[in-house]
This record gives C-alpha cells, structure tokens and sequence, in this order.
C-alpha cells in the first residue's frame, strides 16, 4: 500500500511539474519584463494599437520620463500600473491633476480615490454628459490622446489607440482645455 502512495505521488509530482513547464512556456511573455510598445512613428507622431500592442508601455515611459507636470483628463481610469507611475512621478516632484468621469470615478475598479489618497489632486467632471476625453499633457509639450482609457481592457480586450505628439502648440490647445474642464469640475 505505501509502494503504491509513492507511485501515485511520483506520478501526481510528474503531471504537475509537466503542466507547469508548458504553463510556463505557454505565459512566459506575461511572466517576465514587459514587451516594448509596438510603436509607428512619424517625425513628432507616434501611433500605438491595442489589443496586445503594449501601448500601456509608451505611456509608462512618458509618464516616467516626466520632469514638471502631468495633466490628464481620462473617462475610465482602472490601470494600478499607470496610477502607481503617476504617484511614483508625484513622488519625484512632477506635479500632477487628474480628472475623472463623474460615473466612472464611482467604478469598483477606479483608481480616481488612491491617485487622491496618495496626495495627487483629482477632480470629478460635473457635467450633465460623460467626460469623455482620454489624454495627458506632459511638461507642456507632449500630448497623449487617443481612443485608448487607462485600463487592462484598453490595453488587452479593446481595439483602442494611442497617439503621442511631440508639439508644443499642440499640447498648449489641450492644456488649455485641461483647465477649462479642471475649472469645471468638482
């Protein structure tokens, strides 16, 4: 009877160490270091997709890179990746305003009150409708815009896209309405 526990455990330890070499094989680009953003380029304009396009790593590095100010109006804001990189940026001095869609600051899953608790000042848009813009500028000369929301769905689910540039002029017509909506807003 002992002789047969011992088999069945070899045999129990065997399955489980197969299953979990080619579970390994199988996840091993979510396991380890993130990919590089697939990233389409054009002079000041760079152009990211998802699904899978690792959009969420170009923001990641811009928010990274930051060295002033970060202002960014985003409708569903989810990703604890890209709110611990905002508090981590506060951390280093960058100032940094967000605002939220009034219905979507209220999600089980919003990072809206952690970005509050961690000292960086939040807003909720008090609009009748949805506020619905997701971009950032960073130090006033870039802008990140597009369809994509700070969320894994955005990044893993949704056909979504993320569009960096590098322009000053550009970026001031969206800081400048950053304010208008901050103003706005409760």
């Amino acid at each position: 009877m002992a002789a047969h526990r011992r088999a069945w455990r070899n045999i129990s330890t065997s399955i489980f160490l197969f299953i979990a070499v080619i579970a390994g094989c199988l996840f091993a680009e979510e396991i380890g270091a993130p990919a590089p953003a697939k990233i389409h380029k054009s002079g000041n304009i760079s152009i990211c997709f998802s699904p899978n396009g690792n959009c969420v790593n170009e923001i990641l590095e811009l928010i990274q890179s930051s060295k002033k100010t970060i202002d960014a109006a985003i409708f569903s804001f989810t990703s604890l990746e890209l709110s611990r990189a905002l508090v981590e940026a506060k951390n280093r001095g960058v100032k940094i305003r967000v605002i939220s869609d009034n219905a979507q600051a209220d999600d089980k899953y919003s990072k809206y009150q952690y970005l509050k608790d961690s000292g960086i000042p939040a807003r909720i848009d008090g609009s009748k409708g949805s506020m619905h813009d997701k971009f950032a500028v960073i130090d006033n000369k870039i802008l990140i815009t597009g369809s994509y929301n700070w969320s894994q769905s955005a990044e893993t689910r949704n056909f979504e896209n993320v569009v960096v540039i590098e322009d000053e002029k550009i970026a001031k017509i969206f800081a400048d309405e950053f304010e208008r909506i901050w103003e706005e807003c409760r």
